[in-house]
């Protein structure tokens, strides 16, 4: 195989692999089941927000019932990793409808929304607590990941890993192609 198609199989294989988005994402671990403001903590992982101001919107609801409308600025960033990230009786954007404590052993829904300096949404984890606080027991459900487009930016057509795979493979194919016409 010439060079050519060697470095053009090593930036499919690149490419391939998964990026981690700028993010705060919800990690599924409860580290204090408390129901009072600051009380029930949760595990985070923070990725890609190490330079820069970043923001997050966290929110928790019971049914239509909004519980924490916290908004906090990171100035200067967050340092990639694992953190606790407690819950806390605000109303930071005007959507809470009802104070803490939370109501014992009901289900309740935590959403993470990370913003760019610009304060554009660019990514939002949500999951489900049960049996709720409280309650030594409570777990995550499902957590939903999701990485939102910007304003105005379309989204990028990408090939999956079974095409890129069969793309690599044309390409280190037309290299042996090329190389075998080479010596003849």
């Amino acid at each position: 195989m010439n060079q050519q198609a060697i470095t053009i199989a090593a930036i499919l294989a690149l490419a391939a692999s998964a990026a981690q988005a700028q993010s705060i994402q919800l990690n599924g671990m409860v580290v204090n089941t408390g129901c009072n403001s600051g009380n029930f903590g949760t595990g985070v992982t923070v990725a890609g927000l190490s330079t820069a101001d970043w923001s997050a919107h966290t929110t928790v609801d019971i049914g239509a019932q909004r519980y924490s409308d916290d908004f906090e600025t990171f100035v200067g960033g967050l340092p990639d990793g694992d953190t606790d990230a407690y819950l806390m009786d605000v109303n930071d954007t005007g959507t809470q409808t009802h104070p803490f404590p939370l109501p014992p052993g009901t289900p309740f829904r935590i959403t993470v929304t990370t913003y760019d300096a610009a304060h554009r949404p660019v990514y939002r984890s949500s999951g489900m607590v049960t049996p709720g606080c409280n309650d030594p027991h409570a777990e995550f459900g499902p957590i939903t990941n999701t990485a939102l487009p910007g304003p105005g930016v379309a989204p990028v057509p990408t090939l999956g890993r079974a095409a890129l795979g069969l793309l690599g493979a044309l390409v280190g194919g037309m290299g042996l192609r090329a190389k075998r016409r080479k010596k003849s």
